[in-house]
């Protein structure tokens, strides 16, 4: 039977090859969904107690998820007690100096958070109090490899 099956596969090698390119391409896509329904779904996030961490959005006429203003943030504060909530935003910004100019994506937070995500650095430090006031910058290994490591730049190692 075997054989039966390879000769007629012989016969029409267009066939063949159709045939053998859609399993390659089904068992790939296949692979690639559960791969990123694992990363997405099913790893739990790589933060301390992360089964107890929410998001909170205000609600705005024009939209359900909205963020929240300093005025609502410091209300909600006040309302919540024995829970910690620590402000956080999206903040996209270019980044200039030694190179191109690069558009990195990034998040403003306040300094407590790092504290409550569990977040340990590598290199250098979390922020504090007194950098909520300051520009200082938390970057990914990958974009100091690529923007900085070369100029030798440092961390700040207190």
């Amino acid at each position: 039977m075997l054989r039966h099956a390879v000769r007629r596969l012989r016969r029409s090698p267009a066939f063949t090859i159709t045939a053998v390119f859609l399993l390659a391409l089904s068992i790939a896509a296949a692979a690639s969904i559960g791969g990123l329904l694992e990363a997405v779904l099913l790893r739990p996030l790589p933060f301390r107690d992360a089964d107890r961490l929410v998001w909170i959005w205000a609600s705005r006429v024009d939209r359900d998820k909205a963020f929240f203003s300093v005025p609502e943030f410091l209300d909600q504060i006040a309302a919540t007690r024995g829970a910690d909530l620590v402000a956080c935003a999206q903040w996209d910004t270019t980044l200039s100096g030694g190179g191109e100019p690069e558009r990195v994506q990034g998040a403003r937070m306040a300094a407590s958070g790092m504290a409550l995500l569990g977040f340990t650095p590598a290199a250098g430090r979390v922020f504090d109090s007194a950098d909520e006031q300051r520009r200082v910058v938390v970057l990914s290994h990958d974009l100091w490899r690529r923007r900085l490591e070369q100029t030798g730049a440092r961390s700040d190692r207190r």
